[in-house]
């Protein structure tokens, strides 16, 4: 339900479901960085638990979690690529329709 609490992280920060996310923040820990570029991978190969927010690991926001998502936060983080689709940098809802 919306506003449940998620997640609670070791540093104090809490993820709450209100229908907000931050699209990269496939960890939902506040953070876009390398472990989410490794969940996004481990989801697509089938090694990974799929994500809290689901919406988070599309980064093109086309409707599809793909590897294409994990090469594209890569190449945000390290090779100056284009950021991830709204809502990033700040929280908020998914301007696009989707099954996600």
């Amino acid at each position: 339900a919306f506003g449940s609490e998620i997640t609670t992280f070791s540093d104090g920060f809490t993820y709450f479901d209100d229908g907000t996310f931050i699209r990269g923040d496939v960890s939902c820990d506040g953070l876009v960085n390398l472990a989410d570029v490794s969940a996004i991978a481990a989801y697509v190969a089938g090694a990974g638990v799929e994500p809290v927010v689901l919406d988070s690991a599309d980064l093109d926001d086309d409707g599809v979690v793909h590897i294409g998502d994990a090469v594209l936060l890569a190449n945000f983080l390290f090779s100056g690529g284009a950021p991830p689709a709204a809502p990033y940098p700040e929280a908020g809802t998914d301007p696009t329709p989707d099954g996600l």
